[in-house]
């Protein structure tokens, strides 16, 4: 146990960094959003789940002017794994849970990218100093807080760092692990293509 902490200790550490800030608006039940995600990302969120529930899959969004396209518009993100976990908070606690909820993947999304970021300077063999500061500098550096209101966003914005991570691997791993690097870098590629935002998901495809 005492050997695995050392080893990833810089993302331990740098988890909790990035979570910290965050922590006391979220326990006195704050959102840390505003304007675009209440008016846009949680009345789908709702829709999505609502129809679901009854069996219903939202191919059409009747609330939009005068109606639009529901599950074809790339933003609502509706096969995105991780958005799935909103579905037992919206029930129990409606939509001012889903409000949270949404708070809560906020800073799970910076997690995930400020820890894939480590990785990267990890793959470089530099010091745990450099892995905390340059993934908090990642996701603290004004890019993706300044956006935390548009969900889509923050959600593509967290595997960029993993999809470079993972290209970085391939191209520096012998044959033998060549195959298992080519799953985990099309899993993270899946995931940002299904959070909902094309131009940071075809930014990050121009990068190879």
């Amino acid at each position: 146990m005492k050997s695995h902490f050392r080893k990833w200790k810089a993302q331990y550490f740098l988890g909790l960094s990035v979570v910290f800030p965050f922590l006391f608006p979220l326990l006195s039940g704050k959102v840390i959003y505003w304007g675009t995600a209440s008016l846009q990302f949680i009345p789908w969120a709702s829709y999505a789940i609502d129809s679901l529930w009854n069996g219903n899959i939202p191919l059409w969004n009747p609330f939009n002017g005068m109606g639009a396209p529901f599950i074809a518009n790339y933003q609502t993100a509706v096969f995105y794994p991780i958005n799935w976990l909103l579905i037992p908070i919206y029930k129990f606690f409606d939509v001012s849970g889903l409000s949270i909820g949404f708070s809560i993947l906020v800073v799970l999304h910076l997690v995930i990218a400020a820890v894939g970021f480590s990785f990267i300077l990890k793959s470089m063999n530099r010091s745990n100093m450099a892995q905390f500061i340059g993934g908090f500098c990642w996701v603290f550096g004004g890019y993706i807080i300044s956006r935390t209101s548009f969900i889509s966003m923050v959600w593509s914005f967290a595997w960029v760092s993993w999809i470079i991570y993972f290209v970085m691997k391939f191209r520096g791993n012998g044959t033998n692990n060549k195959i298992k690097t080519v799953f985990q870098l099309s899993l993270v590629i899946l995931l940002q293509l299904l959070t909902g935002h094309a131009q940071t998901f075809s930014f990050t495809m121009g990068l190879g």
